[in-house]
């Protein structure tokens, strides 16, 4: 393959994964509004479960289209989600996740 195919075709998988994590981002948003009105500890957690493969998906793809920051911030947020559901209603739980959500948010606000 010339360089020029390989590069059009990085650009294509590029716009691809773009157009994708605005959709990844919406599901992340979903989750963490469902995070906050969960009413219980097992919703709690599963909110928390949710965001983390989401943001662990995230972080796993976005530095090979170039989107470095993303793929730290959502590293950061599957970090605090998973430190997360040893302790879901705790204080220190919802301060991690809304500042490394916050965070991400910041960061794909940047990129897209």
């Amino acid at each position: 393959m010339e360089d020029r195919d390989f590069d059009a075709n990085m650009e294509a998988l590029r716009h691809e994964f773009a157009d994708k994590l605005i959709e990844r981002l919406d599901h992340l948003s979903a989750d963490m509004s469902a995070f906050d009105a969960a009413k219980t500890v097992a919703d709690r957690h599963q909110c928390l479960s949710n965001m983390e493969l989401t943001a662990h998906q995230l972080s796993g793809s976005s530095a090979l289209f170039g989107f470095a920051e993303i793929g730290d911030a959502a590293q950061a947020l599957e970090t605090a989600c998973r430190d997360g559901m040893k302790s879901p209603a705790a204080p220190a739980t919802d301060n991690a996740v809304r500042r490394t959500w916050a965070g991400l948010s910041s960061a794909a606000g940047k990129s897209t």
